[in-house]
């Protein structure tokens, strides 16, 4: 099972940062919401293996705007997890079996949500990598993640220029990453109900942070 985190950051009453990550097994489940003076300020979704790009922009453009009404975050944290994409470790490159947990995502998920929020939620933002197993695609994905925050998309059938690492990225030289071939094992009737839950989570730990207030 690996976990999409969304947790609340607050030292004090007037800020407030929302910070979303993808994490491992056995990072987090679902009854997970934070401890001590962290409670109630952590949504954890958990996914199964094959995640791939439209479910996970589904899953984020589903819960996190009600999660960012909920909480009215002054900043947002972005840990972009290259460890998600396809033919990274976490999942088996082509000489390692699949593991249980990997997601099969391309980079165009990553930096779809960034640009979405981006646009969305109109507020500061803070991007970071993170994880990342397959050193290339990596690269490829923040690359790509970058250039839509800047709002001048890579198109992703370009040749990479040539560099001292430009023999690594054979035998294609090119941005684009193909999703593995592997099963998503998130039927759509399953994410709709993580969505259904995550959405009634956020409003009763809602209740609660007001009444801490």
């Amino acid at each position: 099972m690996t976990v999409a985190s969304f947790q609340v950051l607050s030292e004090s009453h007037s800020q407030t940062t929302l910070q979303t990550s993808h994490k491992t097994t056995g990072t987090g489940s679902f009854e997970d919401n934070g401890r001590g003076k962290g409670e109630n300020y952590c949504l954890n979704i958990p996914l199964k293996q094959g995640l791939n790009g439209q479910q996970f922009r589904h899953l984020f453009q589903s819960i996190v705007p009600t999660l960012v009404d909920a909480y009215k975050p002054d900043a947002l944290v972005f840990v972009c997890g290259a460890d998600g994409l396809a033919h990274d470790p976490l999942v088996g490159g082509k000489n390692q079996s699949l593991s249980q947990d990997g997601w099969n995502l391309d980079i165009h998920a990553l930096g779809d949500v960034l640009s979405y929020s981006q646009s969305e939620f109109q507020l500061p933002m803070l991007v970071l990598g993170g994880g990342g197993y397959n050193h290339q695609n990596t690269a490829r994905c923040l690359a790509y993640c970058t250039s839509k925050l800047l709002k001048e998309p890579i198109q992703l059938d370009k040749n990479i220029p040539e560099h001292d690492c430009y023999n690594l990225y054979a035998p294609d030289y090119e941005l684009e990453i193909e999703c593995a071939k592997m099963q998503d094992r998130n039927p759509f009737h399953d994410v709709e109900l993580l969505i259904e839950a995550s959405l009634d989570r956020i409003q009763r730990i809602k209740k609660v942070t007001m009444c801490l207030d």
